[in-house]
């Protein structure tokens, strides 16, 4: 007859710790970023970029300690439901969205590393907006805002040639702040914007409108006299200007300009790319220059107004018609 099993004291009390799960908990998710983190530098990212990814997992990691008292509980769908219907009450969509689109990547590398067996990515969806357009600046407000420069000091010939820079060719802030002077060539009239600093890693080339080159020869001059490598420097020490101090100068020329809008950097940008396509560029050519990494991107930035939406039904079939008919007559 078999022997009932008991316990004595020489057993080993059984308990959770140590006992091995088989199944991926909220923890894991937590503590499986910097694997990630790995994964992306391996791609050789900004670290602009991986910054961005840090601080979107770093919003969700304050949620769960936040609402979650036990994070070795099974992880799932619901951890994603509850944080994006959570974070819809506290920010706008928009911003709700951006952090999705990171969040999916880290999804994406769970999934294709085998961190997980379910498909949860695919099941993660942004959240619908309102798409409020957003308007370029006008002719009127470009010439307000320059009109604030006071050109007679270092610093104001700098804030002019760095904004008409942005506003020709729409080159982003962080890599107009990293122009070098030997990225610049005047003859061929044209500046390279190095591949370290631009937001997808590649260089590229953008021309130079032709009103902008004197500014740029006095500048050139004034780096190559005080031997600094940089385009742009700071009036007060001839370092290289903060990309936070250009920011805010933009910003502080357009409040004393009293636009209606904002005067943010990205508007600048905003603006020249807005402008190139509806001034009838090719939009390819525009693509390059604005360094996108898809045409979609760059159509996004077509804006019509009353007057372009007037001028799209000039040659509309009822027009055509009637001139033949006038032409017969």
């Amino acid at each position: 007859m078999a022997k009932r099993l008991t316990l004595t004291n020489s057993n080993t009390p059984i308990t959770l710790e140590g006992v091995k799960k088989d199944y991926f908990t909220i923890q894991d998710f937590i503590n499986t970023y910097e694997d990630f983190l790995v994964y992306k530098k391996a791609e050789n990212l900004a670290e602009r970029t991986l910054a961005d990814y840090h601080r979107c997992h770093k919003y969700m990691v304050d949620y769960i300690y936040e609402w979650y008292s036990d994070t070795d509980i099974r992880y799932d769908i619901n951890l994603h439901r509850s944080y994006i219907s959570w974070m819809l009450e506290r920010v706008q969509a928009s911003t709700v969205n951006i952090r999705i689109r990171y969040l999916k990547v880290y999804l994406k590398f769970l999934e294709e590393e085998g961190y997980v067996n379910d498909s949860i990515n695919h099941r993660v969806k942004k959240v619908k907006q309102v798409v409020n357009e957003k308007k370029p600046l006008t002719d009127s407000d470009v010439t307000n805002m320059l009109k604030q420069v006071n050109l007679t000091s270092y610093a104001g010939l700098r804030d002019y040639t760095f904004m008409t820079l942005m506003l020709s060719v729409g080159t982003r802030v962080n890599e107009t702040v990293n122009i070098r002077v030997k990225d610049i060539y005047l003859y061929e009239k044209y500046i390279i914007i190095n591949g370290e600093t631009a937001k997808n890693r590649t260089e590229r080339i953008v021309p130079i409108n032709s009103k902008i080159i004197p500014n740029l020869k006095k500048l050139i001059e004034i780096s190559n006299n005080v031997g600094s490598p940089w385009l742009f420097l700071s009036s007060v020490s001839s370092d290289q200007v903060k990309l936070t101090h250009m920011k805010q100068q933009i910003t502080d020329y357009g409040k004393k300009a009293k636009l209606d809008k904002s005067s943010s950097p990205h508007k600048l940008r905003h603006t020249a790319i807005t402008n190139m396509i509806k001034n009838g560029s090719n939009p390819l050519d525009v693509s390059k220059i604005a360094g996108h990494s898809s045409l979609e991107i760059t159509m996004a930035y077509y804006h019509n107004c009353v007057k372009d939406l007037h001028k799209a039904i000039e040659n509309d079939t009822l027009s055509i018609i009637t001139d033949k008919k006038r032409g017969r007559n």
